[in-house]
């Protein structure tokens, strides 16, 4: 996969959040105002404050346990999103089904699972 380029100018969309919250994030548009070899800077196109990101991870925490991520696109962001939250309703299916099994059941459920 090639690996994107982050560019001055360019519009990311940033999903923010409290860190250990579990709200979910709001996502903003912010556009890239500097980039160097390990960071890139954005703001929020409707404001002014600055949030240096890490190139690697697209992602920057401040002091004040506030978490960035940025994205290229809203899709991928949305997709991401829709993915976790068919992971979480999938795992929360499994384990009610799973509760009334009888032995030899949960361990055959064990044995597929282990291979």
């Amino acid at each position: 996969m090639k690996k994107r380029e982050v560019k001055v100018g360019q519009i990311l969309f940033v999903a923010s959040n409290i860190a250990f919250s579990t709200s979910k994030p709001s996502l903003s548009n912010y556009v890239v105002t500097k980039v160097n070899t390990r960071s890139f800077y954005a703001h929020p196109t409707d404001g002014d404050h600055i949030v240096r990101f890490d190139k690697r991870t697209m992602r920057s925490t401040s002091h004040s346990f506030e978490v960035h991520q940025a994205y290229f696109s809203e899709k991928e962001y949305r997709d991401l999103v829709d993915l976790y939250e068919k992971k979480n309703s999938l795992r929360k299916e499994i384990i009610e089904s799973v509760k009334d099994l009888e032995l030899n059941k949960l361990e055959e459920i064990t044995a597929i699972i282990q291979k």
